[in-house]
């Protein structure tokens, strides 16, 4: 119920942001306050102040429009269409950075809902979690957060839901850069929208820039002709250049699935200082998977989580994500066939298996792995 909820609350934001004109833009935004009080009212915590807290920000935004409206209405004619052209471009401007903001109720992930991949988890916890978790200690031994991180390995491994969970364990605001929208629409401006997002990312306490398919935006210069990269990628470089020694509250988290196409200037300490290979799921950790992937009330108890586990080696955790949900829905589709209570049982996940292919090569696996040294 409430990820539903927040998720049509995260649909009306975006409608709002895209609204041809302010009245809309205030019905969606008032709408979606109503979702996030009524998941607030299902929460606990920290959680639930959060969300009162983005519900209040939404009303606040609504009612802001209803007296800018009625503002322009008093206005002259020439002074009203002036006016708003000059807002509609300010608000567009705007929201080129604010659509890239992910509401901390959306992440909704933490380490302890990754299965596995427990080497990587601690590599990132020693170099963001634990300097906000123990300053003093970290301030006794000249230890810092923030800094650049580089995430990179197979599709499919998580790599994007360990950043998400970084920004959630340190309970920071999320910036989640799509290199399309660079190359689109921060045209004309892209230098600018660079400096920009930092700008905002150090405003806050703690903040999360991250970029996926992070080797789009940052090639090796030698490789593009497009003259927005080779504008973009020096200040990108720029802005990432002695994160770490600033002491900012700051982390660029990057994900790829081909770091070989990283500008090399990119990779050196100061910029990526931390480069962490994110592999395939170890056997423990593909169980870990299976069980939190099947964690519904429609299924046997006397799973062999270990056989499944250890006929899936070379699998992606997405790889055994979707054998989870495959195993559901066609249990899921025999009971409203049969009318009868069905149970997903360890057979019609072998099944499953059997009929799906790792994702991931030896030879994929092999150049990871070289990269690695």
């Amino acid at each position: 119920m409430v990820e539903i909820l927040l998720k049509d609350a995260h649909n009306l934001i975006k409608k709002g942001l895209n609204a041809s004109n302010d009245k809309i833009s205030k019905e969606r935004y008032l709408k979606a306050s109503k979702k996030l009080l009524k998941a607030s009212k299902e929460s606990n915590g920290q959680i639930k102040e959060t969300r009162l807290k983005n519900a209040k920000k939404l009303i606040q935004k609504a009612e802001a429009l209803s007296t800018d409206s009625e503002s322009r209405k008093k206005q002259d004619k020439n002074k009203e269409d002036k006016s708003k052209g000059e807002k509609n471009k300010q608000k567009a401007e705007e929201n080129d950075l604010e659509e890239e903001v992910v509401l901390k109720e959306e992440l909704g992930i933490t380490f302890d809902k990754i299965g596995g991949l427990s080497d990587v988890k601690e590599e990132i916890k020693s170099k963001i979690l634990y300097p906000y978790l123990y300053p003093e200690k970290a301030e006794k031994y000249g230890i810092h957060g923030g800094g650049g991180l580089l995430l990179y390995g197979p599709p499919g491994t998580g790599k994007t839901m360990l950043a998400k969970a970084t920004a959630t364990e340190i309970d920071a605001e999320f910036y989640s850069i799509d290199p399309d929208n660079i190359m689109s629409r921060w045209v004309g401006n892209s230098e600018e929208k660079v400096t920009e997002l930092f700008k905002n990312a150090r405003q806050h306490d703690r903040a999360v820039i991250f970029i996926d398919e992070v080797d789009s935006l940052l090639p090796k210069r030698r490789s593009t002709n497009s003259s927005v990269m080779k504008r973009v990628v020096p200040k990108l470089l720029g802005e990432m250049e002695g994160i770490e020694n600033e002491k900012d509250d700051l982390l660029f988290l990057g994900a790829t699935n081909e770091p070989w196409s990283i500008d090399q200037a990119a990779l050196r300490p100061g910029r990526f200082d931390k480069k962490i290979l994110v592999p395939p799921p170890d056997l423990e950790s593909r169980r870990k998977i299976f069980k939190l992937n099947l964690d519904v009330e429609a299924i046997t108890e006397d799973i062999d989580y270990k056989k499944i586990a250890e006929i899936t080696e070379g699998y992606s955790g997405a790889d055994i994500e979707h054998i989870c949900y495959e195993a559901k829905k066609r249990t899921w589709l025999k009971s409203i066939k049969k009318d009868e209570e069905a149970k997903i049982d360890t057979n019609t996940i072998l099944e499953i298996i059997k009929k799906t292919s790792s994702s991931i090569s030896d030879s994929e696996l092999k150049k990871y792995r070289e990269f690695e040294k």
